[in-house]
């Protein structure tokens, strides 16, 4: 028995199509302590309206410790309509976000680079110590 998924999370069925704009961020580094915003832009491209959950995944390669290969961070749904265009937005908190629970249990933010993914696109931001 296969033990890959038969549909990706957040796959769902729609009567129309989105298109995912490049993600855009303010700057390419962030300090703890710090925020930054990641946007994208997402337009309907179907002939009826629709709603699109835009669902902002992180990956971690390489954390100390082994770290899921994209990671659920922040969702936000919005009602479009044919041919109407949104940016979601996203404000990233690095130690809110991007730390996790070391081998003893505390919260730990290492420096290094963290990848950011929206509708099939991706951008990497790096974390200073």
């Amino acid at each position: 028995m296969p033990t890959t998924p038969h549909y990706a999370f957040g796959h769902g069925l729609s009567y129309t199509t989105f298109h995912y704009g490049e993600i855009r961020l303010a700057r390419a580094n962030v300090r703890a302590g710090e925020t930054i915003a990641a946007e994208v832009t997402v337009t309907n491209t179907g002939a009826r309206a629709g709603i699109e959950s835009v669902l902002w995944f992180i990956r971690d390669p390489a954390a100390s410790i082994t770290r899921p290969l994209r990671d659920l961070k922040h969702f936000e749904c919005a009602a479009l309509a044919p041919g109407e265009a949104r940016v979601f937005r996203w404000e990233i908190e690095p130690g809110r976000d991007f730390a996790f629970p070391d081998a003893d249990g505390r919260r730990v933010l290492e420096p290094g680079e963290i990848q950011l993914f929206a509708g099939g696109r991706s951008v990497t931001l790096t974390v200073l110590a």
